[in-house]
């Protein structure tokens, strides 16, 4: 026993005491996951979820086998000290909501009793990602044949059946087929960027998104690879192009959940390789080509070379550092040697084809091939003579093998050579395919090899135009297929009119069934059929997207109002929409104790449904702390009314209100997703959106469910910043004006189906009428009200208030936008835009995080601008507001927080300050509020504040 105990400690490190937590000791001593996405379906045991939730590598989702029970279980779990990455929820186990593939492990407990419930073997199989593994127990006996039967046909692969005690049967999910991975910066070390995966289809759905929480734009991420399940991208973090914060990250294929992050120098993406469980890269000062390990991102081996590009075959790393050589990665020793140079100039100038390296030396301005097994030259040729004729290709390009024997270089036009004896087999060159302002990009350099021929995308320009105006117009483009020995055009499949072309800033990339241009539009390789793109994607500058396990893996960064930001995962297919039981019922409004209300109140998130942060009440200038409140973890920003402070614990998915006077709290309420923005209140209603895609209506005395309506079309559900979430989250704030209430759902317009408007009824639930948006990002946005018109995705889109569109004359809005980070007060600071392009607007002289305005008042909270440490603010009346941004001052891993921060009472009358507060706590954005004659601050680390005489 002794022994047992010691070998499940060695198997679990640091994670569990087997004695303590006999119930996860076995689930991970079984099931040898270790971390990741876990779905329990069965018990709902809190010790077993405490157990999970300790381990804190696992991101948990408990299925309640009773719905009236839930909210009682989540205050139950929260009092135990459980944290937010631990849920419980009710779903029918007939259908379970949640995307294909995203689990790492999957526990049913008492299986008799779920599958008499509804639940299918094979829809437990389609919960879990490459290599999941499920988990089966029972209470009484069992055929351990025929379940084990029923796991085989349902795909499962490894069954094994455990008997100590309680009978368990584990059974785990292999790699699916016709899926592939991308393992180098150019696919494979054979450069031909092509993914032989066929089970990628055009993207529609999301399958699960990550990624930094602020907006920045047009950002390149500096290189990603995938393989073991595990993705792996280099990207700057940074907010602002003026800051360099770049980091390296590693991500669970199958959910996103970051497993590490590691700062990064000196970084190359022809130097970063995935082969097993090992990253080989260089990432450090030292300028040393490292080993990391996959799973936790430690250094395990640190080899002297450091090399310009590394390929991995066969358990070997072929690298170019000032020749071409060959190396066993397990032992640091170099196999072989070659006599050929390789220069810094070189973008990628070596491929392995078959069992041969072939390279492209630019110093000599040859070409050649290698033995892979001993380095030994099979033969070389000089190609100057060839390249000259097509301009400077002997100073740039790139070079791309296949396994036909036939080699690729592209420059300044397509050359085409044998691998066998290095024989110039043609050369073609065509007109540059970018825009005026990207006439860089050509078609020639992103060719490759799918079906036997090479694929490249050709425009040919305006006939009618001169100059650099040829470039636009009436071009034409189409992909074209030619015959690898010959150059002749096989194929030729046309771009529709009116789809952008080799405008986009990454090279072209393609499946084995899909070509893949500019954006994402997508072309069948067999008949050409065009697959047009979702305009919610933009895919990665510079690298472009990458395609494995049957996904498309983007890193996108790029104008936020437009796309969707971060990392994610897509996938194909459309969701169905599912109307039953939408509108659940609660108590009776009656029955509850309605608050007393007041003109002076704060209300609504910025105080009202224009956002525009004008209080209605006046604050003293002779301000000092009345109480203070240490929540803990990350709050919104809050809403006061009625008496109470309004709050939501983000990461815990907890809505809280508190007594106005001393700040204790006076109840809570547990959604299944989290609540970024405070709730709005009106006669006894408190009402907000969540993640999980729902809007609840509470009552603000007591924290009672009145009604909850699914916003959402459909019950699925994804993994979001590290929680599951609904692929169509309510993340505004409720407006409401006229006795009806207003709110946005979904990511974007064109993606899971779509994103709407909705109004309904606040007193009963009751949908008025729902209107699809045609355009944007819907996470950046909420509806904004005046008295006639309510706007929605900055104000280019507007509705009546009845919500009809387009049939009158709709006055616009007084600001220019309305993104949830945008401010709109009747003053701000400073009138400068510093750098329009970052879509920041830097004010002067003081780093803001929060700004409301009375009517004598500017109040500000933030931090002396680094380059002026002696404040001087200006106040001055504006038509139209500048976007407000959440600008990081530090990275969240910085060690040291950045300090410094005052509150500034400002006269409107002279601009001048009237009193400063020294706070010694990061503001939260947004995170100032005032009723009845008190301000309200709220600051990073989970502290409220309340300041007045």
């Amino acid at each position: 026993m002794f022994l047992k105990f010691i070998f499940i400690m060695l198997l679990i490190p640091c994670l569990i005491n087997a004695e303590d937590n006999p119930f996860l000791a076995k689930v991970l001593t079984d099931t040898k996951i270790k971390r990741g996405f876990c779905i329990i379906i069965g018990s709902t045991d809190g010790s077993h979820l405490k157990a999970f939730d300790s381990n804190k590598k696992f991101l948990v989702y408990a299925i309640a086998k009773e719905a009236s029970k839930v909210q009682s279980m989540r205050r139950e779990f929260s009092a135990k000290g459980l944290s937010g990455k631990t849920m419980i929820a009710y779903h029918d186990l007939k259908n379970l909501p949640f995307a294909d593939g995203l689990a790492n492990l999957v526990v049913v407990q008492d299986l008799e009793s779920a599958l008499s419930r509804g639940l299918t073997i094979v829809e437990v199989k389609r919960l879990l990602g490459p290599n999941g593994v499920a988990w089966f127990s029972s209470k009484g006996k069992w055929d351990v044949k025929r379940v084990s039967a029923k796991l085989e046909s349902a795909g499962f692969k490894n069954i094994k059946s455990f008997k100590d005690g309680s009978l368990r049967i584990v059974g785990s999910s292999s790699i699916p087929e016709g899926t592939d991975e991308w393992t180098h910066h150019n696919y494979g070390p054979g450069g031909n960027k092509v993914s032989n995966d066929i089970k990628v289809d055009p993207p529609r759905r999301l399958s699960w998104i990550g990624g930094m929480p602020w907006q920045i734009s047009d950002y390149k991420p500096k290189g990603m690879v995938i393989g073991k399940h595990r993705v792996f991208h280099v990207i700057n973090e940074s907010s602002i192009r003026k800051r360099y914060w770049p980091y390296l990250t590693a991500r669970d294929a199958a959910n996103g959940l970051t497993l590490w992050k590691k700062k990064v120098n000196y970084f190359n993406p022809l130097r970063m390789v995935i082969e097993g469980d090992i990253l080989y890269m260089t990432y450090s000062k030292k300028r040393a080509l490292v080993a990391l390990d996959a799973e936790t991102g430690k250094v395990l081996k640190t080899y002297k070379v450091y090399p310009q590009q590394i390929l991995s075959k066969n358990g070997y790393l072929y690298y170019s550092e000032k020749t071409l050589s060959c190396m066993d990665p397990k032992t640091g020793a170099v196999k072989w040697v070659s006599k050929w140079g390789v220069t810094s100039k070189s973008f990628a100038n070596a491929a392995i084809d078959g069992d041969k390296i072939v390279f492209w030396d630019l110093a000599t301005k040859s070409i050649g091939s290698l033995n892979l097994e001993s380095g030994k030259e099979l033969w070389s040729k000089s190609i100057e003579g060839i390249l000259d004729k097509y301009g400077k290709s002997g100073k740039s390009g790139e070079l791309c093998s296949y396994n036909n024997g036939v080699m690729i270089i592209g420059g300044a036009g397509i050359h085409a050579f044998s691998a066998n004896d290095g024989k110039h087999l043609w050369s073609s060159n065509y007109e540059l395919i970018g825009t005026s302002s990207r006439r860089k990009a050509k078609s020639y350099k992103d060719g490759f090899f799918i079906d036997n021929l090479y694929w490249t995308l050709v425009g040919d320009l305006d006939p009618s135009k001169t100059g650099k105006y040829k470039y636009r117009g009436n071009r034409k483009f189409s992909w074209q297929g030619l015959d690898p020995l010959t150059g002749n055009v096989k194929k030729k499949y046309p771009y529709p009119r009116g789809i952008p072309a080799g405008a986009s800033c990454y090279r072209d990339q393609a499946t084995s069934r899909f070509l893949m241009g500019a954006y994402t539009d997508m072309f069948d390789v067999k008949t050409g059929k065009h697959y047009p793109r979702s305009v919610a994607v933009r895919a990665s500058c510079a690298i472009g997207a990458r395609m494995a396990y049957g996904r498309m893996y983007n890193c996108a960064l790029y104008i936020p109002s437009s796309y969707l930001q971060g990392d994610m995962a897509l996938v194909g297919g459309e969701t169905p929409p599912d109307n039953s039981n939408r509108l659940e019922k609660g108590i009776d409004l009656k029955a509850s104790v309605v608050g007393s209300s007041s003109e002076e109140d704060w209300p609504s998130f910025r105080h009202n449904a224009s956002r525009n942060s004008q209080a209605t009440t006046n604050i003293p200038i002779d301000l000092k702390p009345k109480w203070k409140k240490d929540l803990g973890g990350k709050l919104s920003p809050l809403t006061i009314a009625e008496g109470k402070v309004f709050v939501s614990k983000i990461d815990s998915q907890e809505v809280l209100a508190l007594d106005a006077k001393n700040g204790n709290v006076v109840w809570k309420y547990h959604t299944g997703g989290r609540v970024v923005l405070p709730p709005t209140i009106e006669k006894g209603k408190c009402l907000f959106g969540s993640n999980d895609g729902w809007v609840y209506c509470l009552s603000s005395s007591t924290g009672k469910l009145i009604w909850r309506y699914r916003a959402a079309p459909a019950s699925r559900m994804i993994v979001g910043h590290e929680r599951v979430e609904s692929p169509w989250p309510v993340k505004g704030a409720i407006a409401l004006q006229n006795g009806n209430a207003y709110l946005s759902v979904g990511r974007h317009a064109d993606m899971d189906g779509g994103a709407s408007l909705i109004s309904l009824n606040p007193a009963t639930g009751k949908v008025l009428w729902t209107k699809k948006l045609d355009r944007g990002a819907a996470t950046l946005t909420m509806p904004l009200l005046n008295k006639e018109v309510i706007s929605v995705y900055s104000v280019r889109t507007r509705f009546a208030l009845d919500g009809s569109k387009g049939k009158v004359a709709l006055p616009k809005f007084s600001s220019e936008s309305y993104l949830v980070q945008a401010l709109d007060p009747s003053y701000i600071i400073g009138a400068k835009v510093i750098d329009r392009r970052t879509a920041i607007h830097p004010l002067f002289n003081v780093d803001l995080k929060a700004i409301i305005s009375t009517n004598e008042l500017a109040i500000v909270a933030g931090f002396p601008n680094s380059k002026n440490e002696e404040l001087s603010i200006t106040l001055k009346k504006s038509r139209s507001s500048f976007p407000f941004l959440d600008i990081p001052l530090v990275h969240p891993l910085e060690e040291k927080p950045l300090k410094g921060a005052s509150l500034w009472l400002i006269s409107k009358k002279d601009n001048k300050i009237l009193k400063k507060i020294p706070l010694d706590s990061t503001p939260l954005f947004d995170g100032l509020a005032a009723a009845r004659g008190n301000l309200y601050y709220v600051d990073k680390s989970g502290k409220i504040t309340c300041f007045g005489k």
